[in-house]
């Protein structure tokens, strides 16, 4: 069944994956791995398990002429793996949805792939837990399906992809030489990933400092062994229900699963399994899993069911895929596979009702002894499983008494009456009026997300922003009502605790009364992503600190802003479009029990266009609000994609970056913080301000210690950027002038300042900054590196 929400967000997310996937591959080439462009399962090239260097010009041109026969005479755009950055990014072009898939053979590793519809993550973690537990060093990376690669160095290239008794005992397959797998960190078009940016960066970190472990003897033993139990889908034993299938009477079973006389009642299977029933009314994309799981829940509920009904199942689920009787593409299957699916699941029983749930009740002394090694504690270990077997169908017995109480009792007139309303009734009713934090712009009971590229100020704007609603003050003109802010400050608390007191200190030389203002820097963690959708811990703590804020203050929560979005997303993916709806609810639940606004701060796309990541970001908040700044460093708050509150027209407003001292450091250096302001300052929003005061703000200071001030701005700013896309420790990340001299020049042209012209400026200004013992400098030439100190 299309879930067509989710086809649309993969649409709006496109463009990012397509880019999150090119750089996941030209990332993998630059350390040496061995990459190629595939479809998550099909590569896109020819002679994809061959390093392209180590290819002769004969192999090569064969394999040219072979992909040319099988695609309208369309020649590849490359021939073999590579770990040549320009060439990935010419297969990108030419393959701009392929993920990056890794040669595993010419890349020096051997992965041991675990397949979950065989429980091979679960049996190699209890294999690994019998050695001694899993190898320093390797790897263990999620694949799209819930299953794990196991990732080892073979540097001999000694390992093929058989796997040997591992495969029928382990349920894992092994890829070597002539094999590949999809790299860590790979989005797909359908929403799944192949873990997070997180594992790609253990694997980069691993594969470069030469890390992985060679596979141990315990395994090697295995894939060269074969199992010690019979193979239920053996190819003698395929080979004879495949011709069962061919010469069945079909009109037999053509109404095996009629709802009026059905001799397979899936209906009251849908009633009795709640498992089988979410997944027959809501199948995912991966088809091979649903024909896995569906089969073993008709199997083991119906255990003499012959093959060809099994078949006619699938035919009538389109959870199953398409039936082929050619070579099975993604998405299709043939008569083998339903054959493989009928042997797996012979021999299961049909569930007590305490089984419901999914627990497959077979000869538990060999289930045990299979992934235990040994029955000493089997009674202990029988006696809780069957304590939770019954827990569960005392479960399912409530949640059905439960269902069937709402069912038999009908919904009260007065109940129902809520539900709608007639036109006559609309017209002319009176409207609650939305209660305005600031006028046109901001308002309690919204959730917004607002969005500006590194450096246009974000976080000056929001604490100023917030500061006037906390205060009560007006703010561009507009009026405002005075409530609680909370700003939850996740990337530098004491930044904005220094921004509080600066502008406080800024609002009293104006002669404006701040002793009075309701605000509160929450300093986290603050993480409102779980993968269940549930509320978190830190979504809970937010809610509770809001309320008692609240009352400490005697006035209702008017906003919480939490800087960033990225921060608080963690270890969710903004890309993702259901980790962004996840996201949002919490927004919204946090909304529903504060009656705050809650704005996310988030960084846009590359363009500086829109917000980055699901468009189920911006589809499931309020309004959007884009902050930027042009080169005269004139900075522009406004209504963005979306701002359905109000007039967007209304939301149009400017302001300067102004850099504001507080007091000195222990050498006498003013400490400079930079502050939001309106472009020309009066009276109504921050009383008089000398005119030189304001010529200051158009017109930056650039003395030396202005210079050594932005040069440590922006190589912090720099490093976090980095580390936020990388995954890496801020002190790991590091900087080489050339990059600090690009990034201070933007950051001067923003600001209205001229270019510098001389590299060695900056030179000199890191070194001041790593005698100071800020920055650690790290060789000597032009390879030099600067990194935080940890």
């Amino acid at each position: 069944m299309t879930n067509t929400n989710n086809v649309a967000a993969h649409i709006d997310n496109s463009r990012a994956r397509q880019n999150i996937n090119k750089e996941n591959a030209i990332a993998l080439a630059k350390i040496g791995v061995a990459v190629f462009p595939s479809s998550g399962k099909t590569p896109l090239i020819p002679m994809f398990n061959k390093l392209d260097t180590e290819i002769s010009p004969a192999d090569r041109d064969a394999a040219i002429e072979k992909y040319r026969e099988h695609h309208e005479d369309k020649a590849p755009i490359h021939v073999g793996a590579t770990k040549d950055p320009e060439v990935i990014k010419r297969m990108w072009r030419a393959h701009r949805d392929a993920v990056p898939s890794i040669a595993t053979g010419p890349s020096g590793l051997v992965v041991l792939d675990a397949d979950q519809k065989d429980d091979g993550p679960a049996k190699m973690r209890a294999l690994f837990e019998e050695n001694g537990g899993l190898p320093q060093g390797v790897i263990d990376s999620p694949t799209k399906s819930q299953g794990v690669h196991f990732i080892f160095a073979d540097p001999e290239r000694s390992f093929s992809n058989k796997a040997g008794a591992l495969k029928k005992e382990y349920g894992t397959d092994v890829r070597g030489s002539g094999g590949q797998i999809v790299a860590p960190g790979s989005l797909l078009d359908d929403g799944r990933s192949y873990g997070t940016r997180d594992d790609l960066v253990r694997f980069l970190r691993a594969y470069n400092n030469k890390s992985f472990p060679e596979v141990p003897e315990f395994i090697q033993g295995l894939i060269g062994a074969q199992a010690e139990h019979n193979d239920d889908t053996s190819p003698s034993k395929e080979r004879d229900v495949i011709k069962a299938l061919q010469d069945a009477d079909w009109d037999k079973h053509e109404n095996d699963f009629d709802p009026d006389l059905p001799t397979y009642d899936l209906e009251a299977l849908r009633t009795t399994n709640a498992e089988f029933k979410e997944l027959y009314d809501n199948p995912s994309s991966d088809c091979s899993t649903n024909r896995f799981l569906a089969a073993r829940h008709v199997m083991r509920e119906w255990p003499d069911m012959p093959a060809p009904a099994l078949s006619i199942f699938f035919s009538q689920w389109e959870g199953a895929g398409t039936y082929t009787d050619e070579k099975p593409k993604s998405g299709e299957y043939d008569d083998r596979q339903i054959a493989r699916e009928w042997l797996k699941n012979q021999g299961l029983s049909k569930p007590s009702k305490g089984d419901a749930f999914g627990v497959v009740e077979v000869d538990e002394k060999a289930e045990y002894l299979e992934v235990h090694g040994n029955v000493v504690d089997f009674d202990s270990w029988h006696e809780g499983i069957q304590a939770k077997r019954a827990e569960r169908g005392a479960r399912l017995e409530r949640a059905e008494e439960r269902a069937q109480e709402e069912v038999s009792q009908p919904t009260s007139k007065d109940e129902r009456a809520k539900r709608f309303v007639y036109i006559e009734n609309i017209r002319g009713a009176v409207r609650r009026a939305l209660d305005w934090c600031i006028k046109f712009f901001v308002a309690r009971g919204t959730t917004s997300v607002a969005t500006g590229l590194w450096g246009a100020g974000k976080t000056a704007v929001f604490t100023d922003i917030g500061l006037h609603v906390g205060h009560g003050f007006e703010w561009r003109g507009r009026k405002v009502k005075k409530g609680v802010v909370i700003y939850v400050a996740l990337e530098n608390s004491e930044d904005v605790e220094r921004r509080v007191e600066a502008w406080c200190e800024l609002m009293e030389r104006a002669g404006r009364d701040v002793s009075g203002g309701a605000f509160v820097v929450h300093r986290g963690p603050c993480r409102l992503f779980d993968p269940t959708g549930k509320a978190t811990r830190d979504e809970k703590d937010l809610i509770e600190i809001a309320n008692t804020a609240a009352e400490h203050y005697g006035l209702p929560t008017a906003m919480i802003v939490i800087d960033t979005l990225a921060q608080s997303i963690m270890p969710g993916n903004d890309n993702d479009s259901q980790d962004a709806g996840i996201y949002t609810a919490a927004m919204q639940r946090i909304v529903a029990a504060t009656g705050a606004n809650v704005t996310a701060l988030a960084h846009p796309t590359k363009s500086g266009e829109g917000v980055r990541g699901s468009g189920a970001l911006q589809a499931n908040v309020d309004t959007v609000i884009e902050v930027s700044r042009d080169g005269a460093g004139r900075g522009t708050i406004k209504a963005g994609s979306k701002f359905r509150i109000g007039n967007p027209s209304k939301v149009s407003f400017g302001y300067r970056l102004r850099s504001q001292s507080l007091g000195q450091d222990a050498d006498g250096d003013d400490i400079d913080i930079v502050l939001a302001v309106e472009p020309s300052v009066d009276t109504g929003s921050m009383g008089a301000v000398e005119d030189d005061a304001d010529a200051a703000a158009l017109t930056p200071p650039d003395t030396a210690a202005d210079k050594l001030a932005a040069t440590r701005r922006v190589f912090k700013e720099r490093v976090a950027h980095l580390s936020e896309a990388t995954g890496e420790g801020l002190d790991k990340i590091g900087m080489t002038a050339k990059d600090v001299f690009a990034a201070l020049n933007r950051d001067r042209k923003v600001s209205g300042l001229p270019e510098l012209k001389d590299r060695t400026i900056v030179s000199r200004l890191l070194g001041r900054l790593a005698e100071s013992g800020e920055i650690v400098k790290s060789g000597d030439n032009r390879a030099t590196e600067y990194k935080l100190v940890g």
